[in-house]
C-alpha cells in the first residue's frame, strides 16, 4: 500500500509539476526511494527488498547539456519466507543481507530547450554480504549459509525534474538495472552431513523505479 501510494504521488507530480528547473554546476543529494518490486516476496528468496528508503546519496556535475554522476549507498535487510500452506516439499528460511554499492554515471538531456527530461546510465560496483537459514524442501534440509558477491550493476532509464522551491527539486527515473555478480557460497548443515563451497554467476535484469531529492549549489 505504501509502494501504490508512492508512485500515484510521483505520477502527480510529474502531471502538475514539470517546469524549467534552474542550471547550476553543482547539485547534491539523496535517494528518497528505490522501488525494485511492487511487493516482498514470502514465499521465495529475494535479494533486495521491494523498496529500499534513504539507501544512497550523490553528487552532480552538469553542463549545459549534459551532466556526470557519482553516487554510492549501502543497504541492510532482512528477508523470511515460506511455502505456501499445503505444499508437499515445505520449506522455509531466513536471509540477512549488507549491499554496498559505488559507481559513475552520465545523463544528457532529451530536448534541448526543456532541461526536466533527461536520460542517464549508471555503472555501479557492488559487493554483498549475507547469511541465512534454510529448512525443509524436498531434500529435507536444515542448514545455515554464508554467502559473497561481487559484481557490476547497470541502470538505464529516463528521467524528471520536478522544482519544489528556488534551489530544491525531485528527480524520479525510471528505468532497468542489469545485475551480474559472482558469488562465493558455503552452507554447512545443522545436524549432519558435509560442508560445501560453491562458486557461480548470476546475470538479472528487472525494471526499477528511483525518486531523487536534489539540493543545486
Amino acid at each position: 500500500m505504501r509502494i501504490s501510494s508512492t508512485l500515484l504521488f510521483l505520477c502527480f507530480l510529474i502531471q502538475s509539476g514539470l517546469a524549467q528547473v534552474e542550471s547550476r554546476h553543482f547539485e547534491y543529494g539523496t535517494t528518497l526511494i528505490t522501488v525494485n518490486a511492487l511487493k516482498n516476496s514470502k514465499d521465495n528468496y529475494q535479494e533486495r527488498a521491494a523498496a529500499e528508503i534513504l539507501n544512497a546519496v550523490f553528487f552532480r556535475f552538469n553542463t549545459k547539456a549534459k551532466a556526470f554522476r557519482f553516487a554510492t549507498s549501502y543497504n541492510n535487510y532482512y528477508h523470511a519466507y515460506a511455502s505456501p500452506i499445503g505444499s508437499y516439499d515445505g520449506f522455509s528460511g531466513t536471509d540477512q543481507f549488507s549491499d554496498f554499492r559505488i559507481g559513475i554515471g552520465a545523463q544528457a538531456l532529451l530536448l534541448k530547450k526543456k532541461d526536466w527530461l533527461y536520460t542517464c546510465l549508471d555503472l555501479y560496483y557492488r559487493h554483498v554480504k549475507s547469511h541465512g537459514t534454510f529448512t525443509g524442501g524436498i531434500r529435507g534440509a536444515n542448514e545455515t549459509y554464508q554467502s559473497t558477491a561481487n559484481g557490476f550493476d547497470c541502470f538505464t532509464g529516463l528521467g524528471f525534474k520536478i522544482k519544489i522551491i528556488s534551489q530544491l527539486y525531485l528527480s524520479p527515473e525510471f528505468g532497468f538495472l542489469l545485475m551480474n555478480k559472482a558469488v562465493q557460497k558455503t552452507t554447512v548443515p545443522n545436524t549432519f552431513g558435509i560442508t560445501t563451497q560453491v562458486h557461480y554467476t548470476e546475470t538479472s535484469l528487472f525494471p526499477q523505479l528511483k525518486c531523487h531529492l536534489i539540493v543545486m549549489f
